[in-house]
């Protein structure tokens, strides 16, 4: 029996085994943040893990290829923290015609002059839990006062404002603007992002 040796540089025999290896490459839109809420807007995608720019694991929702990632964006509210949604309905370019709501939508927050109000339903049924709930009404200094339809906090400092807010957040309300989101989204920071894009080779399954 003969044998005979074959050498081949080292390149040579990577580039032959990358050339050997068969990789599926897609983009995608990934949906972050809080996943189970967007998950229940978008009752559609797979959860999924995915590596980001940094080497960061992070849990997503990958979003279906028939949907289109600028219309969720533009349906879809921004979550905010007190201090971004003050920041929000500062912005110059959102004038007064900003709105910062809980996630009921029955609390309102708007800025009016150099000082914010708070207003929500007259209405006992849903306006009660607020303008009757005596931390909030600590916080704020003063108590709601009807006009119209809805009771107000008028005149309220940034700091009353984020300290009302402060004990909303303690209480289990969250934050969101369903108005100017483009802008809003520009205050919720990189980590409240609706949705990235993402080329990868392959995705971790989440729970």
């Amino acid at each position: 029996m003969k044998l005979s040796n074959t050498w081949e540089r080292e390149e040579d025999a990577y580039a032959r085994f990358d050339e050997g290896q068969s990789q599926s490459r897609e983009l995608v839109h990934i949906a972050t943040g809080n996943i189970l809420a967007a998950y229940e807007k978008l009752f559609a995608g797979r959860i999924c893990t995915f590596t980001d720019e940094n080497g960061n694991v992070m849990p997503g929702v990958i979003l279906p290829r028939e949907l289109d990632p600028q219309k969720v964006l533009d349906k879809t509210d921004v979550s905010l923290q007190p201090n971004q949604a003050l920041d929000f309905l500062c912005d110059g370019e959102t004038s007064y015609g900003c709105i910062v709501k809980t996630a009921d939508r029955a609390l309102r927050i708007t800025k009016t002059g150099d000082t914010f109000q708070i207003a929500v339903p007259a209405a006992k049924s849903s306006g009660g839990q607020y303008y009757l709930n005596s931390a909030i009404l600590k916080a704020a200094g003063q108590d709601f006062v009807k006009s119209g339809g809805d009771m107000y906090l008028r005149g309220l400092t940034r700091e009353t404002t984020l300290a009302v807010m402060g004990e909303l957040r303690n209480q289990g309300y969250g934050f969101v603007a369903d108005n100017f989101r483009d802008i809003a989204r520009k205050y919720a920071g990189a980590a409240q992002n609706i949705a990235c894009e993402t080329e990868e080779d392959s995705f971790a399954p989440g729970i």
